[in-house]
């Protein structure tokens, strides 16, 4: 049965496989710390997600992200025109599906990510949708139902 895997039995193979990374790169060895991937950072050390340009933002791709419930209340509690931590955002959300849904609205061009030190801010891009397709938010949101109670900040507690 050895001679069907090799020599060796699967520890010392896996002993092998240590040797060799650390001859290269060791895997345990974290990585320079710096912005996040797709992040500017400005002079006071504020990152902020590239968003993309207004010429960037497809109606497919919004339609689509704001054809979820959870991305469309997401979007809705955004609407009062004020950033808020995403934390915020998915009240009882794991925080992997709350990450998921704000890459999708982030991506299609309907929200904007700022990071400061080790908080992130989201935002509504309603200027830049109200001008590439005039009163498409407002017709989502009238033809949604009413707008749920937005929870409190930490800021405002």
């Amino acid at each position: 049965m050895q001679e069907e895997h090799g020599e060796g039995n699967r520890y010392e193979r896996r002993a092998e496989g240590r040797q060799r990374t650390q001859a290269g790169v060791a895997h345990h060895e974290a990585p320079q710390r710096g912005p996040r991937a797709g992040a500017e950072v400005d002079g006071g050390g504020v990152q902020r997600q590239r968003d993309g340009s207004r010429q960037e933002i497809a109606l497919e791709s919004v339609l689509y992200a704001l054809s979820d419930p959870v991305r469309l209340s997401i979007t809705r509690s955004l609407a009062d025109g004020r950033e808020s931590p995403c934390g915020d955002l998915g009240a009882g959300l794991p925080k992997s599906t709350l990450s998921h849904h704000l890459r999708v609205l982030r991506e299609a061009g309907v929200t904007r990510t700022r990071v400061e030190s080790t908080w992130v801010y989201v935002s509504l891009r309603r200027s830049d949708l109200d001008a590439l397709f005039p009163g498409l938010l407002d017709s989502i949101m009238k033809a949604s139902g009413p707008q749920p109670a937005r929870r409190r900040t930490r800021a405002q507690r």
